[in-house]
């Protein structure tokens, strides 16, 4: 899964900014909207489910990220255990 569907799951899953429409168009997931997803407990929250399940996974993330991952890396690895995973 790319960060970009992965950051459409969120929004299919109800994560959306604050005076921002909830949209699944390109513009929408901009650089800018993906700094501030993967900063955003709600985030992780809609995207597995659960604020403990969310919260775990966002530790795992910043951990991908000290081991020289990148974001895409860790969300292909990540798409089986997303709740509602199509693959």
């Amino acid at each position: 899964m790319t960060l970009t569907q992965t950051i459409e799951k969120a929004i299919e899953s109800g994560w959306g900014l604050d005076g921002v429409p909830r949209s699944t168009d390109a513009e929408y997931v901009s650089e800018k909207i993906i700094e501030v997803a993967l900063l955003d407990p709600l985030f992780w929250q809609a995207l597995y489910g659960s604020k403990k399940y969310g919260r775990l996974k966002a530790r795992e993330f910043i951990n991908c990220l000290f081991d020289d991952e990148t974001a895409e890396q860790f969300f292909g690895k990540e798409m089986l255990d997303m709740p509602n995973s199509s693959q």
